[in-house]
């Protein structure tokens, strides 16, 4: 079982986040307001800490709960429960 000060590669890092690219987290870590890990260079390979990385993930799984809950109060998705709605009365 993995501690919460364990180093994780970034190779393990994109796996764990659905395979995104090594740029996208460099992209990520440019982007203060995303809250994504710091790098920490050793041997000139990236790492990350293992317990801002699952810190990270809560954030973003909080977030998406959110964003979907906004999402299903929006007008757009009010107009598309009624075209589905039209489509199955047809």
């Amino acid at each position: 079982m993995a501690t919460h000060d364990e180093l994780v590669s970034d190779t393990q890092v994109a796996k764990e986040l659905g395979g995104v690219s090594k740029v996208c987290l460099w992209r990520w870590e440019q982007d203060p307001d995303l809250g994504f890990p710091k790098k920490i260079k050793i041997n000139n390979r990236n790492y990350r800490r293992r317990s801002e990385l699952e810190a990270f993930k809560q954030r973003r799984a909080e977030a998406s709960e959110e964003e979907l809950e906004a999402f299903k109060r929006s007008e757009e998705f009010q107009r598309f429960q009624e075209s589905t709605r039209h489509k199955a009365d047809r």
